[in-house]
């Protein structure tokens, strides 16, 4: 078994930061990583991330302390971000694309368009 088997199922296969549960989106990241003396391919040198998580503790904008409490980068902090997708009048993605990628879901209520029955 991979590491990544051993270390989602250590973690019950869910991320250790929102718990996150779909597979297909979680990875097993090193907390030392392979270059590093100590950052061997084992249980409590990884934790199970999603993906966005995953990228985020990689370049420093998380962090697990040793008490296991999640850290954010200050600057990440004083962001001021949105409920919801929202773009500049110049990069508003076409309504029928959007449509179209909803498809898998269902069919789209044209009278309330986010929601799909």
């Amino acid at each position: 078994m991979g590491f990544r088997q051993r270390v989602l199922r250590a973690y019950q296969q869910c991320c250790a930061i929102c718990r996150l549960r779909h597979d297909e989106l979680l990875e097993a990241a090193h907390i030392l990583p392979d270059g590093h003396p100590l950052g061997e391919p084992v249980i409590p040198n990884g934790l199970a991330l999603c993906k966005l998580h995953h990228a985020a503790f990689d370049l420093y904008l998380i962090g697990v302390t040793p008490d296991l409490e999640v850290t954010v980068r200050l600057d990440v902090l004083e962001e001021i971000d949105g409920p919801r997708a929202d773009c500049a009048a110049s990069a508003t993605p076409s309504s029928a694309a959007r449509a179209e990628r909803l498809y898998p879901f269902g069919r789209v209520d044209t009278k309330n368009p986010r929601c799909v029955e």
